[in-house]
């Protein structure tokens, strides 16, 4: 099973279970590969199930998606982050499930 197969089936079997997952990468073409890849798949948007941090985000944006993401309430499912956009001290509960994708 190629690398995109997984990762989408893990993703229908953490929705089917309502649980989120949290995708880190120091690269960013694959966390956006993955954010469409999201869209297609699922219809998820970003923003509201998909929550995407980059190095772009200012700090009001940040701590918003950080929030979002540990509310049980709200419709976030994915948070696709850099692994240079989310810095130390941040604490990130609402992920069941895990993906680093860095392969070096």
């Amino acid at each position: 099973m190629n690398g995109t197969k997984f990762i989408t089936k893990l993703f229908w079997l953490a929705d089917a279970l309502g649980e989120r997952v949290l995708v880190f990468s120091t690269i960013i073409d694959p966390l956006v590969f993955i954010k469409q890849q999201l869209g297609y798949h699922f219809s998820w948007k970003e923003g509201r199930e998909v929550l995407y941090m980059d190095g772009q985000l200012d700090v009001n944006q940040h701590q918003h998606f950080i929030s979002s993401f540990n509310d049980f309430s709200s419709e976030a499912k994915v948070l696709c982050a850099s692994t240079k956009a989310c810095s130390e001290g941040i604490n990130l509960i609402g992920a069941s499930r895990v993906v680093l994708l860095d392969t070096t």
